[in-house]
């Protein structure tokens, strides 16, 4: 199996000066609180999928923190949008099998297994709702040759359904260019509330993702 690692956020509007929903909380998503924990397991997943996809890269640990936290909140406004628009996802077409399971599990021995399996198909539940948004906007059907310009307008229009939830990050996030659109240069500036009990001055887990 081909390990596809979920896409970065290009961009979405992120709410500042706002609290984080308490101690140990990361994002906070139309009332969907995700933690810390939560997202430091998401970015060791993405970190060695995409180490294995990338031998010779050398990826910034917060940045792929940052990638796991928006990407967290991007599955939780897929869902909605979904339940929403009428649109089904088949379990058929997101669950990992027991194959490729194995597979996973013997090529990843260090990761816990059901963490890969979540983000793996997370980010395929979300590539699929964002192809069939795609769709009904276009008006076109998703072939080999429009698949690419479908899915990215259809996550465009989920980044658009996230910035709307004014989403709230943790100050301890660096969320790269998420930074840039709402001129934040590094982590996001929010009150002293939003931070957790950790320190944010500390390195974060994963400095580095490297093979």
């Amino acid at each position: 199996m081909r390990l596809r690692v979920v896409a970065a956020v290009a961009a979405v509007t992120v709410l500042a000066g706002c609290s984080t929903g308490g101690p140990g909380a990361a994002v906070v998503v139309g009332g969907t609180t995700i933690s810390m924990s939560h997202v430091d397991e998401t970015a060791e997943v993405i970190c060695q999928l995409s180490v294995a996809q990338q031998p010779e890269a050398v990826i910034p640990g917060a940045e792929v923190r940052g990638q796991a936290a928006t990407e967290l909140a991007l599955t939780v406004v897929a869902e909605d949008v979904a339940e929403r628009e009428g649109i089904t996802v088949r379990e058929s077409d997101v669950r990992v099998g027991e194959d490729d399971r194995r597979q996973i599990a013997a090529q990843f021995p260090d990761l816990e297994l059901d963490t890969v399996i979540a983000v793996l198909e997370d980010g395929t539940r979300v590539a699929r709702i964002a192809e069939a948004l795609g769709e009904e906007a276009s008006g076109e059907e998703i072939t080999e040759q429009t698949a690419a310009a479908i899915q990215q307008a259809g996550r465009e229009l989920l980044l658009e359904a996230l910035a709307e939830t004014d989403p709230e990050f943790s100050p301890r996030l660096e969320i790269g260019e998420l930074a840039a659109q709402v001129d934040q240069p590094g982590p996001l500036a929010v009150t002293a509330a939003a931070a957790d009990d950790e320190d944010p001055a500390q390195p974060v887990a994963t400095q580095t993702c490297t093979a």
